[in-house]
């Protein structure tokens, strides 16, 4: 979860899947990153590429409210 002013960069998600590969005890992992600020095009693209990463916005969190 990112709670800043700025999207979320592709250096971060890159450094965050890196760190989620610590875990190893299951076999299919998912993956679910918020940020209030968004996300860059490049994060959008490598998420969607990957399959098993969902992206959340806050304004997705408050949807129907």
């Amino acid at each position: 979860c990112k709670y800043t002013k700025k999207e979320f960069e592709q250096s971060e998600y890159e450094a965050f899947m890196s760190r989620a590969k610590i875990i190893k005890e299951c076999e299919n992992y998912y993956y679910y990153i918020f940020s209030k600020a968004g996300f860059t095009d490049g994060v959008k693209r490598q998420a969607k590429m990957q399959g098993n990463v969902q992206l959340f916005t806050i304004s997705d969190l408050f949807i129907g409210i």
